[in-house]
């Protein structure tokens, strides 16, 4: 029942590409589902939920990669590689002969991705290259987004304070 209505969420009724939000499934939207679910076991809403995370994480891909057939692997990255439960849930609702791995087969330890990603974004912003994909955001050109922000000990004019021996205070 619980699952049933997970899989009928208006994100899905979105059109590609979407993206969800806290504002779909976030903290207020999961106190709703278990209260009313309550009668279940924590274990049993925590199944679920893992359950409803590995088919919404792969109909998004079937949903939004038009040439999945001819790809042979989905490699997963991040802190949910750890979660054991779900990696074994995902190739059940995956394409058949599409083989699921994690980036560290290929060298990048899954565990470092959001340090990469974010370390790959502001490269791009310093160096004024586009780090956007409107394919997959829905955005409609190439922009730099990110914005670099210089520590206070790089302002001009900190060595004039210094000499009065006070300290600047930033806001």
């Amino acid at each position: 029942m619980l699952m049933g209505r997970l899989k009928e969420h208006d994100f899905f009724k979105r059109p590609i590409p979407r993206s969800a939000s806290r504002l779909d499934f976030g903290s207020s939207y999961l106190d709703r589902q278990m209260e009313e679910f309550s009668h279940l076991s924590t274990e049993d809403l925590l199944a679920t939920l893992t359950e409803f995370a590995a088919y919404a994480i792969t109909r998004s891909i079937t949903d939004s990669v038009k040439m999945l057939s001819e790809i042979s692997v989905i490699m997963a990255s991040g802190r949910g590689t750890r979660n054991h439960y779900l990696m074994s849930r995902l190739p059940e609702y995956m394409p058949r002969g599409l083989r699921l791995t994690t980036s560290d087969e290929f060298g990048v330890p899954a565990k470092f991705r959001e340090a990469i990603k974010f370390a790959t974004l502001a490269y791009a912003t310093v160096n004024q290259l586009a780090n956007n994909i409107p394919a997959a955001s829905g955005a409609t050109r190439f922009g730099i987004l990110g914005k670099l922000v210089q520590l206070p000990r790089h302002a001009k004019g900190v060595t004039e304070y210094a000499a009065y021996g006070v300290e600047p205070t930033w806001p």
